[in-house]
């Protein structure tokens, strides 16, 4: 009866959820999360991160012969990137699969979905899991202008409707996650134009097939439409850095 009682403990002691912690490092295309995640994400818990583009840039410069510009790839390479993009995504899924449960998981994503991002969190919840969302914020010139410069630039028009899909789902992401599991962090460079008028952006819209196509009243929606976003931020609670560094460490911990 001993014996088997004490094995009962054992069993029950073993079969206990593990404090297992997971954080969603969210923002839009070009915020600077991969930088990020090399400066705050402490350094033991850098091989705890996954990305989806460990298994999609590989593929997307053999597309290009070597080059990720996207803005110069004709159709059929478009088309070939998304089948890439589509492969890439079941991969870092499978790879997502064999860390939960068993390790910190901390995710670089975007967060243009709300309805994934709470199943994201929802899942992993179910295996036990903390669970913590940052969320970088930067200017949408900020972000075209960053867009221009890189290796791997989308069109600008997906760069925008990108910016746009995020940052309208912040609000949103605090009430999910919980003033105490959710942190704002303002990625804008010192100096940055936080503004988005038609004259100062036109420029950075040079090389869009997107936005060539799109009429000149549709644009001045668009301008509004993210202004008003923009605004909503102004106010917004941001974390510093510093602050958020060794909130990390202390929840990761």
């Amino acid at each position: 009866f001993y014996l088997s009682l004490n094995v009962m403990k054992l069993k029950v002691i073993k079969e206990a959820p593990k404090d297992l912690k997971a954080v969603l490092i969210a923002g839009p295309s070009n915020v600077g999360k991969s930088t990020f995640v090399k400066s705050v994400i402490p350094t033991e818990y850098q091989k705890y991160v996954l990305n989806p583009d460990k298994f999609y840039e590989p593929e997307l410069a053999k597309i290009g012969g070597g080059s990720m510009n996207m803005k110069d790839f004709s159709p059929e390479q478009l088309s070939s990137a998304a089948k890439a993009q589509a492969v890439a995504v079941k991969q870092y899924r499978a790879e997502l699969e064999k860390a939960i449960g068993d390790k910190p998981v901390i995710l670089d994503i975007t967060g243009g979905s709300f309805k994934k991002v709470k199943e994201t969190k929802e899942k992993l919840e179910k295996q036990g899991y903390e669970v913590m969302m940052v969320l970088l914020y930067a200017s949408p010139y900020t972000t075209l202008s960053r867009n221009i410069k890189r290796d791997r630039s989308l069109d600008p028009g997906i760069v925008l409707r990108n910016w746009e899909d995020v940052v309208k789902n912040a609000e949103q992401y605090e009430l999910l996650f919980g003033a105490d599991h959710f942190a704002l962090v303002d990625n804008d460079p010192q100096g940055a134009n936080k503004s988005f008028k038609l004259e100062d952006v036109e420029h950075l819209f040079e090389k869009s097939k997107i936005w060539k196509d799109i009429p000149d009243e549709d644009k001045k929606k668009i301008e509004q439409r993210i202004q008003t976003l923009i605004d909503k931020t102004e106010d917004a609670n941001y974390v510093a850095f510093d602050e958020l560094a060794t909130k990390l460490k202390g929840f990761l911990k």
